[in-house]
């Protein structure tokens, strides 16, 4: 951050907030938002529940707050009826469901955005009263689409347009598919490999994961919005990766049931 937004920041009064972005979690995805608003000078304030990252942040002169989201008081703190925008970025599908609630109760014309890692949790997330949800999971499978595309070497256009096409009418078409079946209709008749990708909790390095044991092989890792392909075997992981890899459906299965005992 340059001097004079750290010293703007430094001056940050959440009292003279209005229209504002409250920026719920400050992961990779909080930050890319927090970078956007600036650069299009949109006020905004972030709070987080992890200590550690709102005293480093507050340092660096970031308008940061400690307390949790879903929770009336630290909403009216973050001047929620004055808000414009609410941007949930956390991991913690329970907790988003009641930041969206108490949101949307506090300020009902506030636009209420939401990540969520699975496309099977979208509905509840609209039902309780956002306006936009992203899944990770979805967003993963466009990724692996153009990938797939450009394997047949389809033009940029083509696959722009069709890539629009599926985002169209707020994930309308594939929220009625399970996961499952999102992954197969990206890959049927193009290869008998399933394609599927974790999401990196901690920082770790690759070869922790036991992809050789189970004849997996990693095609790439997404990382805010970069996809950095030939992954070396010790390739360093950190928070909020996606890890894309390929195999047959039997090994998939087995490797993230070992995952998930581990």
């Amino acid at each position: 951050m340059d001097e004079d937004l750290k010293s703007f920041h430094k001056e940050f009064n959440v009292k003279e907030l209005e229209d504002h972005i409250i920026l719920v979690g400050f992961g990779i995805n909080g930050q890319n938002m927090a970078k956007a608003s600036e650069n299009y000078d949109i006020p905004y304030v972030i709070v987080d529940m992890n200590p550690v990252i709102v005293k480093n942040k507050k340092e660096e002169g970031y308008p940061i707050i400690y307390g949790d989201a879903s929770n009336y008081e630290v909403l009216k703190e973050l001047k929620i009826t004055e808000a414009k925008c609410i941007v949930i970025a956390t991991s913690n599908y329970a907790s988003s469901v009641k930041t969206v609630d108490a949101a949307r109760k506090l300020n009902p014309e506030i636009h209420i955005i939401v990540r969520t890692r699975y496309i099977k949790n979208v509905d509840e997330l609209y039902d309780t009263g956002a306006d936009e949800v992203i899944p990770e999971e979805y967003e993963t499978s466009i990724v692996m689409f153009t990938r797939v595309m450009d394997c047949y070497n389809k033009d940029p256009d083509e696959i722009l347009e069709t890539i629009d096409n599926l985002r169209s009418d707020s994930y309308i078409t594939f929220r009625s598919l399970t996961p499952e079946e999102v992954k197969t209709s990206l890959s049927d008749k193009i290869t008998d490999l399933n394609v599927d990708s974790i999401h990196v909790e901690e920082i770790k390095n690759i070869s922790e994961y036991p992809f050789d044991e189970y004849n997996l092989t990693v095609t790439s890792i997404i990382r805010n919005n970069e996809t950095i392909t030939d992954v070396p075997r010790d390739y360093e992981l950190t928070y909020d990766d996606l890890i894309v890899f390929t195999g047959n459906p039997e090994d998939i299965e087995n490797f993230e049931r070992s995952i998930q005992l581990n």
